[in-house]
């Protein structure tokens, strides 16, 4: 599995959000949580700003955790490794 320097920020997501078309759901975070919800394509990915651990459903009802590897080999889970981690 690929490896990443660090974990991005809720402003590198929000822009990563808003040029793919995404909607990044702030509104816990903005009122002291640690976490965003990001969503499109009819996924939904909740997002720890502070440790980078995300989890969520595919369209297709599947359910996925980032700290699980059986996904590790998929090209959408791959996809979200580098959307949420940074080289």
């Amino acid at each position: 599995m690929k490896k990443f320097s660090r974990i991005r920020s809720v402003d590198e997501i929000k822009a990563q959000c808003e040029a793919q078309g995404l909607v990044c759901d702030d509104f816990d975070y903005m009122m002291g949580s640690d976490r965003i919800t990001v969503s499109g394509g009819g996924a939904s990915v909740s997002y720890n700003t502070c440790n980078g651990h995300f989890s969520g459903t595919t369209p297709d009802g599947t359910k996925f955790d980032s700290s699980e590897h059986g996904f590790d080999e998929h090209d959408w889970f791959k996809a979200l490794l580098n959307f949420f981690y940074a080289d």
